[in-house]
């Protein structure tokens, strides 16, 4: 784009495409040697008068499958004011409609936001263009949403962005570190300095998309496309990806959702009352090889499983058969080396230091609700 400064108005300004040159059919230099591919004045005007939508909106001319320049040129010719009018039904604007797999274009979404799109409004679904890009897989519009300060959208406990983030979304945000794990599916995310999650002594808490309620930082990764499970221990997170997500898409969604999160103030990544911590208030058995188990589990297992983004929890133990049964969270469940980590890691170690223990198994957590249903209606 250049503005003339010589013979021509200020006001005009030539807009360079090549499917533009129907329009601006000369070549030759204008007086003040801009190389204006419209060097007089009427060619200007035609140029203009061709970017004539009538009453559409930018939207309708999107959709309407208008050429890219010359939205692009009409964006620059100022024929919408507001760039961020949205739609009366599905709150979308012209970003949303623009970063769609139908319409996408990477030049009409950098244009719309050097001329002030902001990526950061929602649409009726409570979407910003970063989730349209990122739901499709466009790795290419989604980099360029984050260069210009599209943030994912970090849930409060009224399921608003707290208006404190909301003035600037170009603020630093806290370095995070992503590190990967035996289980391909699942990634450690440490914050800078390592920095705590959950706290020291805090145990580990495992979420899904559908009992995440207390976790505000887990309610706002599942909002990332492609999450399937969080853990949240002591000092990092562990993010497990559904299997059709790439990691290269999702890694900088997860790093910019924690990232942006702990540079929140007053918000905690766990409701205070649903942590529990370990092992200076763990509740004592009457059974002095449980509490040896947990000794065990808590000082020599958990930071073994620990170190691969994983943890261990404690269901039950057998007396008579000298069965122990444990459940694997994290990076560790549905790794395909968990079954040697399980025998060969945990399981030795704990019958080295506990001969009561003969056997370890893994259970899943329907199993462990199963389990915890009997012991209680065992005790009842």
């Amino acid at each position: 784009m250049y503005r003339c400064g010589g013979s021509q108005p200020a006001s005009v300004l030539y807009y360079i495409e090549p499917n533009a040159m129907d329009y601006c059919p000369h070549t030759e230099l204008c007086d003040c040697s801009c190389h204006c591919p419209c060097p007089c004045h009427e060619t200007a005007a035609r140029c203009c008068a061709a970017v004539d939508m009538g009453n559409k909106s930018l939207i309708d001319c999107i959709r309407d499958g208008h050429p890219v320049w010359w939205l692009k040129m009409a964006v620059t010719l100022g024929k919408w004011r507001d760039l961020n009018r949205q739609e009366s039904d599905t709150l979308d604007t012209a970003l949303h409609v623009a970063c769609q797999p139908s319409y996408y274009d990477f030049s009409l979404v950098e244009h719309l936001l050097r001329h002030g799109a902001n990526p950061n409004l929602t649409n009726a679904k409570e979407e910003t263009p970063l989730h349209i890009a990122a739901g499709s897989n466009n790795l290419s519009c989604t980099r360029l949403l984050y260069s210009h300060g599209c943030r994912v959208d970090l849930m409060d406990y009224k399921g608003r962005l707290p208006e404190d983030r909301t003035r600037d979304s170009r603020a630093r945000f806290i370095a995070v570190s992503a590190e990967a794990t035996p289980n391909p599916s699942a990634m450690i995310f440490t914050l800078e300095g390592r920095k705590p999650v959950l706290g020291q002594g805090a145990k580990s808490m495992s979420f899904e998309k559908t009992h995440c309620a207390d976790s505000p930082l887990a309610a706002s990764l599942f909002r990332v496309h492609g999450v399937d499970k969080v853990l949240l221990a002591a000092r990092h997170a562990t993010v497990t990806k559904s299997p059709e997500t790439d990691w290269e898409l999702l890694k900088p969604n997860v790093e910019l959702v924690i990232s942006q999160f702990f540079d929140i103030p007053n918000i905690k990544p766990v409701t205070p009352e649903a942590i529990e911590y370990t092992p200076e208030g763990q509740e004592q058995h009457n059974d002095d090889v449980i509490n040896s188990i947990h000794e065990i589990l808590e000082q020599r297992v958990k930071p073994f499983v620990e170190q691969d983004g994983g943890d261990v929890e404690f269901v039950s133990f057998d007396s008579e058969s000298g069965e122990l049964k444990i459940r694997l969270v994290g990076s560790c469940s549905g790794c395909p080396k968990s079954s040697v980590t399980l025998k060969f890691g945990i399981q030795r170690m704990v019958c080295h230091y506990i001969p009561e223990v003969k056997n370890v198994i893994n259970i899943e957590e329907e199993e462990v609700v199963a389990e915890e249903e009997e012991t209680a209606e065992a005790q009842a």
